[in-house]
């Protein structure tokens, strides 16, 4: 018996909404759950996140969480 490999569409371009979903749920993990180092990453997410905060307000907020560690570390 064969088995079927199932070939994803790597040519489908992402939504700004699922982009920010998908960046913003990385970063929470690593930040919360493995307490990576969020400040190494956060320029990069502060420079797209206002674009995308519309499309996944999670993001704001979690931007202002981690804001705050930061500021007490």
């Amino acid at each position: 018996m064969k088995r079927q490999v199932a070939i994803s569409d790597n040519s489908r371009k992402e939504s700004p909404a699922e982009h920010a979903w998908r960046v913003a749920i990385i970063a929470m993990t690593l930040h919360r759950e493995l307490d990576f180092k969020i400040d190494n990453i956060l320029p990069i997410l502060q420079t797209w996140a206002d674009d995308y905060v519309s499309h996944f307000p999670p993001l704001k907020g979690f931007l202002e969480e981690v804001r705050g560690d930061l500021s007490k570390s």
